[in-house]
């Protein structure tokens, strides 16, 4: 059985604010393009985030921006899985975010307008079906909070709803999908270490108090 003392002084456990910042700096980068574009940074006319980041400055940012996500993403599946749930769909899991960290990296190596169409539209896809893949496996075995269950869903049904908007809807369906990706982790991570503090401080009440210490005896 393990303690909210020993869970929450693991060093995967705890998010300081610097790491907070940069894994949720990339929701105001995505939602920054159209600003972006207008001083020369991304591509101007866009409507999708493929294009915006369209050239490698902005490629770059997008690829720099994803590091703390991704990285948080392991942790978490880590720390909930081996310490919390006892490797129960460890191997699903580790596959599911083995094949969306794969495609999320084609999709940045593919970028609009330097290979074929095709090609592009082939990494989009994937990503986001990986995307919905291993979400849908989190909801099932990490059994998360219903705030970011809630993130995760529209994530889901936004990266879906892409098959049938156009314009600067697509954008905008694509930045939302990414951030409810983007803010999952650290929210649900939250959540976790609030729930567990107040399920000890709850299970301490309940304890009989030792008014006689063997000092004293």
């Amino acid at each position: 059985m393990y303690s909210i003392m020993s869970c929450s002084d693991h060093p995967l456990v705890k998010l300081k604010p610097m790491r907070m910042f940069l894994s949720t700096c990339g929701i105001l980068y995505v939602w920054s393009l159209p600003l972006l574009a207008m001083i020369g940074f991304a591509e101007p006319g866009s409507h999708s985030i493929s294009e915006f980041i369209a050239n490698p400055p902005a490629t770059g940012a997008m690829a720099a921006i994803s590091m703390m996500p991704l990285t948080l993403m392991w942790e978490y599946q880590d720390v909930i899985i081996m310490h919390y749930k006892n490797g129960i769909g460890k191997k699903p899991m580790y596959y599911s975010l083995t094949a969306f960290q794969i495609f999320y990296g084609m999709f940045l190596i593919c970028t609009y307008g330097y290979v074929p169409n095709w090609l592009h539209t082939t990494t989009v896809v994937v990503f986001g079906t990986s995307f919905i893949t291993h979400s849908a496996l989190v909801i099932k075995y990490v059994q998360t909070n219903k705030y970011s269950t809630t993130v995760l869903c529209v994530g889901i049904m936004s990266f879906a709803s892409l098959l049938f908007v156009k314009g600067m809807w697509f954008w905008a369906m694509e930045c939302l999908g990414l951030s409810s990706m983007i803010l999952f982790t650290p929210l649900d991570w939250v959540f976790l270490i609030k729930q567990e503090k107040n399920r000890m401080e709850e299970l301490e009440k309940s304890l009989p108090v030792n008014v006689s210490s063997t000092e004293n005896l």
